[in-house]
């Protein structure tokens, strides 16, 4: 899923910016820069897990619904760059079916103010 890449390449900028910041290069440090980057390294290795699996159920369904509405599988795509957005909408069916059913809502109509 080419997200080895992304994950080094952000946690190396986490890593300098931390250090740039930092009072002191100390164990304290190597936690908060842990902490920093946990969620997005996370993220990403779960996400690409669940991909590397035959889909579940719901996450056909995802499939299938992507393939009728390009506003979902765009932003499907997009969250390549953000794994840990990704993992929020796929981690569980719930959360599948709650992406599939806010991303197939109506939009509600623009009003003119008079």
């Amino acid at each position: 899923m080419g997200q080895g890449a992304n994950v080094a390449s952000y946690a190396a900028f986490v890593l300098g910016e931390e250090i740039i910041n930092a009072d002191a290069l100390d164990a304290r440090l190597c936690e908060k820069i842990d902490l920093k980057r946990q969620d997005r390294v996370l993220a990403a290795s779960r996400w690409t897990n669940v991909m590397l699996q035959p889909p579940t159920e719901a996450l056909g369904m995802l499939i299938g619904a992507m393939s009728q509405n390009p506003a979902l599988a765009n932003e499907f795509t997009e969250n390549f760059n953000y794994p840990d957005r990704q993992w929020d909408r796929i981690s569980t069916p719930q959360r599948i079916q709650a992406w599939i059913e806010r991303m197939s809502a109506p939009s509600e109509p623009v009003r003119a103010i008079a």
